[in-house]
C-alpha cells in the first residue's frame, strides 16, 4: 500500500483542516517512533529481562517437578522443560549461563534449539564432559 493511496484515503480528515504534508509527517512521524521502541536499547533490555525472569520462573518449576525423577523422558517431557524450549533460541545463552554455573541438563534443550549436538560419542553420558562441549560450543558462537 503507498503513502498516496493512504493520503487520498484520508480525505475526510482535510474537512478538519489537516492538510496532507501534516498527514504525511505524522504518518512518517509514527514510522520512526516504532521503529526506535523496537531498535532501542532500553526496549532490549527489557526483552532480555522479561526472557530471563519467564527463564528462571520456569527453571524453577521444571527442577521443582522433576527433582526426584530418574527416567530422563519424564524429565524432558515435563511441561515447564517444553515451556522453556518454546521461548526459542534467544533462550540458548541462558541456558548456557545455568549450564555453566551448575550442571542442570539442558542437553536435550540446546540440541532442540541448535539442531547440532557438539558432544562426541565418547562422551555421551559423561555430564561434566556434555557440559565442557556444549560450553566451548558456545565460547565461539556467542
Amino acid at each position: 500500500m503507498n503513502s498516496t493511496y493512504l493520503i487520498e484515503r484520508s480525505e475526510p480528515i482535510q474537512a478538519y483542516g489537516i492538510s496532507r504534508e501534516a498527514i504525511t509527517i505524522n504518518r512518517a512521524k509514527q514510522v520512526i517512533i516504532d521503529n526506535f521502541i523496537h531498535t532501542s536499547i532500553y526496549n532490549q533490555k527489557q526483552i532480555k529481562d522479561a526472557l530471563r525472569m519467564r527463564f528462571v520462573a520456569l527453571r524453577s518449576k521444571w527442577l521443582d517437578e522433576t527433582k526426584y525423577f530418574s527416567d530422563s523422558d519424564l524429565i524432558y517431557s515435563n511441561r515447564n522443560y517444553r515451556k522453556i524450549i518454546e521461548l526459542g533460541s534467544d533462550v540458548i545463552s541462558l541456558l548456557i549461563e545455568d549450564l555453566e554455573a551448575e550442571e542442570v541438563d539442558w542437553f536435550c534443550a540446546l540440541v532442540s534449539l541448535t539442531g547440532i549436538d557438539p558432544t562426541p560419542i565418547e562422551h555421551r553420558g559423561n555430564i561434566p564432559a556434555m557440559r565442557n562441549d556444549w560450553i566451548n560450543w558456545a565460547a565461539n558462537k556467542f
